[in-house]
């Protein structure tokens, strides 16, 4: 029996299954594709091709199911877009693997989505806050799952190399923990926490090469931690930026398990458990996220908690924030930064939107002030000398409050005597005509919707 040691990096069938059940997928039936042993499918010599299975737990659902609305079909669609885009990240980073006699490729077999606690019970079972959890624990009852799965109907067709279950909850400084050199074995799983796009693609690649056979740079071998390729102990964003890249110590890693497994005549990873048909996601281009989730929500979704809120950048360039978005934590009290980016399609400057990390301009994007695009920043304190201040109290005295330049940003609303014409057209056209059609209605509501609704509720703050 190998022993499977277990690693963390701190800082299908073409058919989603969804809790167990096939999900929609636009066809005209749905199913998952069961296969036999002796309907594998062997392929050449030195390509490799991993077989992914991606959980997505109910901490992820339920958060997704609430900025969505609470409607059903749209959140577990962008979810689909979500970690699709994850695992094309993923792929093209083992793709870029070369100097060693195996090629890699990775393919998803399919998503499970969680709609109960009861379907990933083997992570809510060791929570130990509201949105905290015992990783390594979770981990190891994870292996349980896999280990039963063969005996309960709703899972025993799940075909995979491996599976990465991704969770909103914390663990601390822990991103992802997963069983070294658990491939092709009952122990070939990872746990990873979903936080911003780009961070949760390096984390899942870092996981699954712990499985793969890949320690860490640094440890027992000649490659160094800090020159931050993908699989360094940690993430130091003012180091080498090697993110995109395998040491060549983790290469070797890599083939020894590869050629190990194929000695033995147990190389799963030659073989193909699902015969030509995978998840591929298809992110049409129209899908753009940050024009359907508000600077608020976007925060949520980084760090699974409601109370976390988009902080206005302290310099007021908003045209920062497609590569550096920060998010007010109530608990440090402080604007926090997670590698975040904003969502393609977020606002940044005057029928300008976010990306592919820079603020670009499109004639599509809405009209918007650069100086105050969202309003203050909600609950936001900043100190001066010996006490701290919000946005409430600059308004009480803008005058001296609003000459300095990270208060005008943070609390630009507040400052807006400066500078009238804040709003030039309301950012929810439509909803806000539906909605706010009634003095009453704009009398009741529009405190709470100055952000969507800034025209239509001028008059009303």
């Amino acid at each position: 029996m190998r022993l499977i040691l277990i690693a963390a990096f701190s800082v299908i069938c073409g058919s989603t299954l969804v809790c167990g059940i096939p999900e929609y997928s636009g066809e005209t039936e749905n199913y998952v594709v069961e296969t036999s042993e002796n309907s594998r499918l062997k392929r050449a010599g030195g390509d490799l091709l991993v077989e992914a299975l991606y959980i997505i737990d109910y901490s992820l659902y339920k958060l997704w199911l609430s900025v969505n609305k609470n409607n059903r079909e749209t959140a577990i669609q962008h979810l689909r877009y979500h970690f699709g885009a994850i695992a094309q990240g993923v792929n093209k980073l083992y793709q870029g693997i070369s100097g060693i006699r195996y090629t890699y490729s990775v393919k998803i077999v399919g998503y499970y989505i969680c709609e109960t606690a009861e379907e990933s019970y083997f992570i809510e079972n060791h929570k130990t806050g509201e949105h905290e959890f015992n990783i390594d624990k979770a981990l190891k009852e994870f292996g349980k799952w896999n280990a039963n799965r063969p005996s309960n109907p709703k899972l025993s067709s799940l075909k995979f190399d491996l599976a990465i279950a991704f969770t909103s909850y914390s663990s601390g400084t822990f991103h992802g923990l997963a069983n070294t050199e658990g491939a092709c074995t009952p122990f070939s799983l990872g746990i990873v926490r979903n936080t911003v796009l780009e961070t949760t693609t390096f984390t899942a690649a870092h996981e699954m090469a712990h499985i793969l056979g890949s320690g860490h740079d640094g440890y027992q071998n000649n490659c160094r931690g800090t020159d931050n390729y993908l699989m360094s102990p940690s993430r130091d964003e003012y180091d080498k930026n090697n993110y995109d890249k395998f040491s060549f110590c983790s290469k070797v890693d890599l083939e020894k398990l590869a050629l190990k497994l194929e000695n033995e005549g147990k190389n799963c990873l030659s073989r193909s458990n699902v015969i030509g048909s995978y998840e591929e996601v298809a992110i049409p281009a129209s899908y753009l996220p940050g024009t359907l989730h508000t600077p608020d929500e976007q925060c949520q979704l980084v760090y699974g908690l409601p109370s976390f809120k988009f902080c206005n950048p302290e310099n007021g360039d908003f045209k920062s924030i497609c590569s550096h978005y920060t998010c007010w934590d109530v608990e440090r009290q402080v604007c926090t930064y997670d590698g975040g980016k904003g969502l393609p399609g977020t606002t940044c400057g005057n029928k300008m939107w976010c990306s592919a990390g820079r603020c670009v301009s499109n004639p599509n994007a809405p009209a918007a002030n650069d100086t105050c695009m969202y309003g203050n920043t909600p609950e936001i304190t900043f100190p001066i000398g010996n006490k701290r201040y919000s946005c409430q109290d600059v308004e009480k005295d803008p005058r001296n409050f609003c000459n300095r330049t990270e208060v005008k940003s943070y609390c630009c609303w507040a400052c807006r005597a400066e500078n009238p014409n804040w709003c030039l057209e309301d950012r929810f056209v439509d909803w806000c005509k539906q909605n706010l059609n009634t003095e009453k209605k704009k009398v009741a509501s529009c405190k709470e919707s100055t952000y969507e609704c800034c025209k239509t509720c001028e008059k009303y703050v």
